[in-house]
């Protein structure tokens, strides 16, 4: 993994050393992300930076900026590709100077082209590519959004990199302006969806698009390839077999890797096929002291007994975790509310001790069928289309509460009822998704200019496919939560260590399991029914958690006792009285209603704290 960034200066303001001094502060930034070595490449107007972090020959050699063997192109390139060495036997007449997956991809676009280079690539990745022929500058990002890439476009500059954060230290600093927005989408589901940031000016990349600048006519296009499709590139039409190879070509390194284990069945069946690769296989995991709620670590712990792991376990107790608070936002670089950034966090800084590659089962939720509302949908469907119907012809409200409220709904979980109830209204499955996702279960009243319209981002799905509403909960959430939450989450924590984590189950590949049959992914209330299947060849399923309980924290009681004083701070700071889109008062009034345990309003005013930390920090930096 490495950092990557750029900068064009169209109108020529700056001199060749000024755009060096540029490039030097946004690799001193993105250090992190590369701390073995660095560079920077300028010509003219143009120049591109790299930081990074050896996975694959370790030499010199493999050094970026990279310029191809005709001197007519330039990358500079954040990620793996898993392939490389099938995609190097396709290149002629080139005399390589590494072993890196960088030189072939940069010869196999000077060959091939762009979009064949994508379409053949089977990894993580993104990247800019200069091609001087055409005067030209590509940006790309892989077809899951792994890797970040942000940008900035107006007159003037395109400036770009991997994290935001390089735009402190770029030209355009005072021309940022907050997105009004990217606002009201991070308090309604705890992060910024693509391809909007937290500045108006500032978009991402999103995951598989293709960006190209022409600089002669100084204008740009874009593509993009999706992740999601209906063409089956399973080995042997055998997803088993598939799955293993997603698995083994993701061991490909030159330095020590290992695997995250949690006590699900996604991180559980990654490692298990990990040591049938190979004996030694280091696993870790952190657990919370006293908190049996939370903490996986004795079910972790057991599983790697089971297996023959080398494990490694880091047991914090919850003064140690609310100390990693502060750096939340220079971590990731623009409001981010997912409570469990800080346990990714530590295990990242404790994994990165003995390894630098780590192997994890993110993704499996999402192309499997892992989270609890695709149980809700399912069980449930027949129900949601009576709804819409009523809705959509006025029928009163009163049918559907005491339909909620009666004998078939007697014995259901309280947190299924709390859910039906706030799917009531709904009248579309757009409206389902909506309620589904939301971090705030009620409609947020904080804001200045509560009539004003916003985009809903987090609902977007550009890649249709007319199948049932599973497919679609899958298919959107493919779309927005996997790369601008789960993802955005693990690369930032990961790479503040710098280590490089890899995702087997979002193998491309894999990705036609989300047309599978139903009874393959949900079947008497269980979910990933394919993947169950697997792991029961490998372990015994009963030492994997019934509950799903993932990398949370307990926010309502941090906020009560270590965050109390830091939280009343804030709500009572100048940052928010003079905030352009909170409501002070509103607020304060719900924070008051909160400590009075009158309400429970733990995630707004988390997202809150998080988005006035940020700010705080970004404008006295």
């Amino acid at each position: 993994m490495c950092g990557i960034s750029g900068i064009i200066d169209f109108k020529k303001e700056f001199k060749k050393d000024q755009i060096k001094n540029i490039l030097n502060k946004f690799n001193k930034i993105l250090h992190h992300r590369g701390p073995d070595s660095e560079d920077i490449w300028v010509d003219d107007n143009i120049g591109l930076a790299h930081t990074r972090l050896s996975i694959i020959d370790l030499s010199k050699n493999g050094s970026q900026p990279m310029i191809s063997a005709d001197k007519q192109t330039v990358i500079s390139f954040n990620g793996e590709i898993y392939n490389y060495k099938d995609l190097k036997k396709n290149i002629p007449n080139v005399k390589f100077n590494s072993n890196t997956d960088t030189e072939v991809i940069l010869e196999y676009f000077n060959l091939y082209g762009i979009d064949q280079t994508i379409e053949k690539m089977n990894g993580m990745y993104a990247f800019s590519i200069y091609d001087k022929k055409n005067n030209e500058l590509i940006l790309a990002r892989d077809r899951v959004g792994k890797k970040p890439i942000y940008y900035y476009y107006d007159e003037n500059f395109f400036i770009w990199g991997s994290e935001i954060n390089i735009f402190k230290s770029s030209p355009v600093l005072q021309k940022l302006k907050i997105d009004h927005n990217a606002v009201w989408n991070y308090f309604n589901v705890g992060y910024i969806p693509s391809p909007i940031s937290i500045f108006e000016k500032i978009k991402k990349i999103k995951p598989g698009e293709i960006l190209r600048l022409n600089l002669d006519k100084n204008s740009i296009t874009k593509n993009r390839k999706y992740f999601i499709n209906k063409t089956n590139f399973l080995i042997n039409n055998n997803f088993e077999e598939t799955l293993k190879d997603a698995v083994k070509i993701r061991t490909i390194s030159d330095v020590p890797y290992g695997v995250f284990l949690s006590s699900g069945i996604d991180s559980t069946l990654v490692a298990s096929i990990l040591k049938d690769l190979n004996k030694n296989v280091d696993s870790f995991s952190i657990g919370i002291k006293n908190n049996n709620l939370l903490d996986e670590s004795s079910a972790s712990k057991k599983i790697a007994k089971y297996l023959g792991l080398n494990h490694h376990e880091l047991i914090l107790n919850e003064e140690s975790l609310i100390n990693y608070f502060p750096k939340i936002n220079k971590t990731y670089g623009e409001p981010f509310s997912d409570s469990s950034q800080i346990p990714t966090l530590i295990l990242s800084e404790f994994a990165k001790k003995k390894i630098t590659v780590a192997l994890s089962g993110d993704g499996g939720d999402e192309i499997f069928c892992g989270y609890n509302r695709y149980l809700y949908l399912k069980n449930f469907e027949k129900l949601f289309k009576f709804i819409f119907f009523l809705n959509k012809n006025k029928i009163s409200k009163k049918l559907l509460d005491n339909l909620i409220q009666s004998k078939f709904f007697k014995n259901k979980e309280i947190k299924v009822i709390d859910k039906l109830k706030s799917i009531i209204d709904a009248r579309s499955f757009e409206d389902i998704y909506s309620k589904l996702v939301k971090v705030q279960s009620n409609k947020i009243d904080i804001f200045n200019q509560n009539n004003q319209v916003f985009e809903e981002l987090y609902l977007k799905n550009e890649n249709i496919f007319q199948e049932n509403y599973l497919f679609q909960l899958q298919n959107k959430d493919v779309e927005n939560y996997l790369p601008d939450d789960i993802l955005t989450k693990v690369d930032r924590a990961s790479m503040q260590s710098s280590l490089e984590v890899r995702c087997p189950l979002l193998d491309y590949r894999l990705s036609y399991a989300l047309f599978l049959n139903d009874d393959l992914k949900i079947k008497n209330g269980k979910t990933k029914i394919i993947l169950r299947n697997f792991l029961k060849k490998y372990i015994d399923i009963d030492l994997i958690s019934k509950e799903k309980k993932g990398f949370g924290i307990p926010i309502k009681k941090w906020l009560k006792e270590g965050l109390y004083e830091i939280t009343n701070d804030f709500i009572n700071s100048k940052t928010l009285k003079e905030d352009d889109y909170l409501n002070h008062n509103k607020i304060k009034k719900i924070w008051k209603l909160h400590n009075s345990d009158k309400i429970d309003s733990s995630n707004l005013i988390w997202s809150t704290l998080i988005y006035l930390q940020w700010k705080n920090e970004w404008y006295k930096n």
